[in-house]
């Protein structure tokens, strides 16, 4: 089958084309076009146009996730885009899609996989058949989906509806009322409606039916007992009536009944229901209602409140050490936004003291009770870029949501098809032109953004989160403030991680319309259960004394002991330093001048700027990688802590610092922004005046009119003091002289692109 996402001058055209041995390349994306192949079984043109998988081996943080509802009729999420039917393949592949999701886990021989899709007559060479059908699901889900060869295959990187059905209801019978009640929807609607599916009634399918049928049933009663807790018995009616039409005999479901009828002041109806489910045990099992039962049965025929058991506070799963006080605060703001109370947090800090990683277990706590979680990232260099870690943010969701639900938030508004070009797609509507003002064009962005967010939550709770909030420009913190103004009753919750010191003038205006979790140095005793995670209780109030208690100090002393080090290290900058060194030399001096470039780095400039090529650097930075001092994102890699960029930079000798300062500002002359923080690094004011001009002028094209007031004042202060400088004397270089030798005359940089 033919991509359409190559150019009709890519393709092949008749037979002869296709024995032509070079493939020509693509001009637009230089990658060679798929080879075609038989048609005879269709495999959706989907599965052709996805982008390989990158990698070595195992699974690939970039791929697709992949998603199998066996749940009803068979289909399947690759990356949020539905598929069904053909597009999955003949009728044989997808009924060994079946039974590998559902014998999940155990290696199925190939003379077990033919006898069931075979069961009368099979073929000449059943192998063959089948390794042809498992190359095919590959292709459709990707070279991980099936593991395994001709001497057994089973299911790979792919997960099961089953087994997330499974997961949220385990969580969220641990989670407070409002987000159980959100796990338990959305297990529900990962399990479909109860009426059978199309698929063939095969023996082999029976468990899942049943586990099915017995977390639809576990989720009811979930949604029974939290619309009890929270003072909705209609609601809890409902949920128990649902888990009774799936099984007359469920106890359960009949006892949470019960305590919504009585609750609704139905005494009578109550009793009715307790000698409904007395008949049916005593006809068809030949007992009595269990003695719950009939204690609701009393306090029904006696017209008295039911007495209902307490129950046990939700377990802390998370292992934070020291953090308590404020994963409880973080709980509570999630608990709102599930029951229809937006919110704004801000966990602040200084670097290194663990407020991404609290971020992400917030994270994780969205996913867990079933919510969607849209993450971004503040970059330096990108203040001039509209809102760009919440745009981020919400381009993330095309990615991770269901086309379906993208669609239904999206559909109709061109402003935010043109603010996230990534959400395009969904939209559906003509492309709108900018608006002819700045201040138009930031009002119809905010409703954009708010619309969308609205209508995402009407489908389950949304975490926005956004890490750096410091480097964000003046336009994000603006969006942030409007949407916690506007969100309302909305399932959304934004949050995100402010560096104290360098954040003072986000957290500020964002203070009246959030709550601000401040992080703090870890107490005696969380520094003890670290030491004694990791095997060095008897030295935790060395760790202490040395520390102070920062997590990542802590952290970077114990895995210094952990490697055997003789000592505790004097200061973070020894451990940091220490750490990169035992990557190599060259692996040092890259991540030295990965340093100068900023937190986020392109791998490929960072070698040129250490004059070290593209072969030898990649290798060294994976080896920088495995030893977790950096982290990819995309296409660049990150320094896993601030700290770690600022140990390096300290260690780096001053003159070093200066030319690879004065080497990046040419490297990058197409960021005005980049050029300007290099050249005020080695004192070139004149050309980072010029450069924060560009700046200003490249974040006006874009609308952003704020961050380019900012932007104009930094150049035009710069220039007021070159403009009072008294004149340099005779044989003087003038006022750029601290620039290095080379760089006597100043060579003016590239404008910005201001599309």
């Amino acid at each position: 089958m033919r991509s359409a996402c190559w150019p009709r001058c890519c393709r092949s055209r008749s037979a002869a084309t296709r024995r032509r041995p070079p493939r020509r390349r693509c001009p637009r994306t230089r990658r060679k076009p798929p080879r075609r192949r038989p048609t005879a079984e269709p495999i959706g043109a989907r599965s052709l146009c996805a982008r390989p998988a990158e990698g070595h081996h195992g699974p690939v943080s970039g791929a697709p996730w992949v998603l199998v509802h066996l749940a009803g009729p068979l289909r399947v999420d690759r990356g949020g885009t539905p598929l069904a039917g053909a597009e999955l393949g003949s009728r044989k592949g997808r009924t060994l899609l079946r039974l590998l999701a559902a014998r999940r886990g155990d290696v199925l021989p190939g003379a077990e996989i033919a006898a069931v899709l075979w069961p009368r007559e099979s073929p000449s060479d059943p192998d063959a058949v089948v390794a042809s059908l498992v190359s095919r699901l590959r292709r459709v889900l990707g070279p991980n989906a099936v593991v395994g060869g001709r001497e057994g295959y089973r299911l790979g990187a792919v997960e099961v509806d089953v087994d997330r059905a499974r997961q949220l209801l385990a969580d969220a019978e641990r989670a407070a009322p409002a987000p159980a009640g959100v796990g338990a929807g959305a297990a529900l609607e990962l399990l479909g409606a109860a009426e059978g599916s199309p698929e063939p009634d095969d023996e082999w399918m029976a468990p899942v039916r049943s586990e099915v049928t017995v977390l639809r049933r576990r989720a009811h009663h979930l949604l029974a007992r939290t619309a009890l807790e929270t003072g909705e018995p209609a609601g809890a009616e409902d949920a128990a009536g649902r888990a009774l039409a799936d099984d007359p005999l469920d106890e359960e479901a009949v006892r949470l009944l019960m305590r919504a009828l009585l609750a609704r002041d139905l005494p009578a109806e109550a009793l009715r229901t307790y000698e409904r489910l007395r008949r049916a045990l005593a006809d068809e099992l030949g007992t009595d209602p269990a003695p719950a039962t009939r204690t609701l049965y009393d306090a029904a025929l006696h017209g008295e409140a039911p007495v209902v058991s307490a129950v046990p506070p939700p377990a802390d799963r998370l292992r934070l050490a020291g953090r308590d006080a404020e994963l409880g605060l973080l709980r509570a703001e999630w608990e709102g936004a599930c029951g229809h109370r937006a919110g704004l947090v801000l966990l602040t800090g200084e670097p290194g003291i663990g407020k991404s990683r609290l971020l992400e277990e917030l994270a994780e706590t969205a996913r867990r009770s079933g919510g969607v979680v849209l993450s971004g990232r503040a970059f330096e260099g990108e203040r001039s870029v509209f809102a760009q870690p919440l745009v981020d943010a919400l381009a993330s969701a095309a990615e991770t949501l269901p086309a379906a639900r993208i669609r239904a938030a999206a559909t109709g508004d061109g402003t935010l098809g043109r603010l996230v070009p990534e959400l395009a797609p969904f939209t559906d509507a003509v492309p709108v032109p900018p608006a002819p003002t700045p201040a138009v064009e930031r009002s119809q962005s905010f409703a954009a953004v708010t619309g969308f967010l609205r209508r995402l939550a009407r489908g389950g709770p949304v975490l926005v989160a956004v890490d750096d909030l410091q480097r964000a420009g003046r336009s994000t913190i603006e969006l942030l403030h409007y949407l916690a103004r506007h969100l309302g009753s909305a399932q959304v919750l934004l949050a995100a991680a402010v560096r104290t010191g360098e954040g003072d003038d986000v957290v500020e205006p964002l203070r009246a319309v959030g709550t601000t979790v401040p992080l703090g140095p870890l107490p005696v005793d969380a520094v003890a259960l670290l030491a004694g995670r990791a095997g060095h209780e008897s030295r935790a109030a060395d760790v202490m004394r040395r520390t102070g208690g920062h997590p990542l100090f802590v952290v970077e002393v114990l895995r210094a002991l952990a490697r055997g080090d003789g000592g505790l290290p004097t200061s973070l900058q020894t451990a940091v330093v220490d750490r990169v060194a035992g990557t190599g030399e060259e692996t040092g001096r890259l991540m030295r001048a990965a340093a100068v470039l900023g937190a986020a780095f392109d791998p490929l400039v960072a070698g040129e700027l250490a004059g070290i090529g593209a072969a030898a650097a990649l290798p060294a930075f994976e080896r920088a990688f495995k030893a977790r001092l950096l982290v990819a994102r995309g296409r660049q890699y990150e320094f896993a802590h601030d700290v770690v960029r600022e140990a390096l930079l300290v260690a780096t000798p001053s003159p070093t610092l200066q030319a690879w300062h004065a080497r990046a500002a040419d490297l990058l002359s197409a960021d005005p922004e980049a050029v300007a923080r290099h050249a005020e690094a080695i004192g070139d004011r004149p050309r980072a005046a010029r450069a924060w001009l560009n700046a200003a002028e490249a974040a006006l094209a874009r609308f952003v009119a704020s961050d380019a007031i900012l932007l104009a004042t930094r150049a035009a202060a710069i220039a007021a003091d070159l403009e009072d400088a008294p004149d340099p004397p005779a044989g003087s270089s003038g006022p750029s002289a601290a620039a290095p030798g080379p760089r006597t005359t100043t060579r003016r940089p590239a404008t910005a692109p201001t599309g």
